[in-house]
Formats: C-alpha cells, sequence, structure tokens
C-alpha cells in the first residue's frame, strides 16, 4: 500500500505506517462517526496535506488518481471542505482494494456526478496518487 503526494520537483511516498504515524490530531479512528455505513481508519485530508506542503506552494488544484481503474479527477483546492478524510486502514491492515484501497477518500457535501465540481467522482476509490497543483498569478486560493 502506497500514496504518493506529487507537488513540483518532489514526490511523498506513504506507506501505512508513514500514515498510522501522522499527527494525532488529524486522524479519525473511525470513519462511521462522520460517514455512517463506511468502515476504517482515517486522516483529515485537507489539513495533513496543509500540513505536508507547509508554505512550500501556494495550490489551485488537486489531480486524484487510481491507477488500478485509470480514473482521474481535478478539484479545485478551495472546494475540499476541511472535513474530508482519507481512509487508508481498515483496524491494523491496510485498506482492502474491495474497499476502495490502498486509500479512499470521502468528502461530504458532494452531489451526482456531472452536476457539479463537487460531485461524488470526488469521493476516489483506489487512490493511490494526489497531485497538489500550483496557482499562477492570481489563481491563489
Amino acid at each position: 500500500m502506497n500514496l504518493s503526494i506529487i507537488i513540483p520537483n518532489q514526490t511523498w511516498t506513504f506507506a501505512l505506517e508513514d500514515l498510522q504515524r501522522g499527527d494525532p490530531a488529524l486522524q479519525v479512528a473511525d470513519v462511521a462517526e462522520r460517514f455512517p455505513g463506511r468502515q476504517g481508519t482515517g486522516l483529515l485530508f485537507r489539513q495533513w496535506l496543509e500540513q505536508l506542503i507547509g508554505d512550500s506552494i501556494l495550490v489551485q488544484s488537486l489531480v486524484l488518481r487510481s491507477s488500478q481503474d485509470g480514473f482521474e479527477k481535478i478539484i479545485h483546492w478551495g472546494l475540499i471542505p476541511d472535513d474530508a478524510v482519507l481512509i487508508y486502514a481498515l483496524g491494523d491492515e491496510p485498506l482492502p482494494p474491495d474497499m476502495g484501497g490502498p486509500c479512499r477518500l470521502l468528502v461530504p457535501g458532494t452531489v451526482l456526478c456531472g452536476r457539479s465540481e463537487l460531485d461524488n467522482c470526488v469521493n476516489v476509490k483506489h487512490l493511490d496518487s494526489v497531485e497538489l497543483q500550483p496557482a499562477t498569478g492570481t489563481d491563489a486560493v
């Protein structure tokens, strides 16, 4: 299980143990408390990315990718809410593929795919790569 976070000129790769060692304040021990019917352990996605990148770039958008099925979703950074959760484990084991592993992003407030930029398609399963695209000029959020 690996998750890659990509910014210009740098890539970080996270294994299960790396995500488990993430900031305790950002850990979500039981995602069912935030997303009824879902299982797993996760991280508050936006805050985790903000900690990771610090002031290294101003983010315009994210490219969420699943190499398993070739899926890709581009979403404006400003639309990612603080309570979006990156699920990475089930118990002490990696999130299994039948539950969307290696990682699954869950974003509250989404609508049917194709109805808005913040649609259900942003809830990417089999997520293994997140590319943060920098803002240019007045695009900064």
